[in-house]
């Protein structure tokens, strides 16, 4: 509870255009990964979006990344969410 009182006012807009921010970047990336795999397989198909969720996992660099999106999209919702109910 401490480090709530203690943190620096910051206005509500700043925490919805985060959180608007890397919803808008983790939508575009979901975008990209999927196009690219329908560009390097134009033949296959299902659900292309799972099927580039498996070719990705494959990769070390990308499987990082994707790990680590939601690492910053949930915090960016609580301190939303936050600043919208204090004050």
């Amino acid at each position: 509870m401490r480090l709530l009182r203690a943190r620096r006012s910051a206005p509500r807009l700043v925490h919805r255009l985060g959180f608007a921010v890397l919803t808008l970047h983790n939508t575009f990336g979901d975008t990209l990964v999927v196009k690219g795999w329908r560009r390097r397989n134009p033949d296959a198909t299902g659900n292309a979006y799972l099927q580039a969720v498996r070719y990705t996992a494959k990769r070390p660099l990308p499987l990082l990344h994707a790990a680590l999106a939601p690492v910053a999209w949930f915090p960016a919702l609580a301190a939303a969410l936050i600043s919208s109910s204090v004050g």
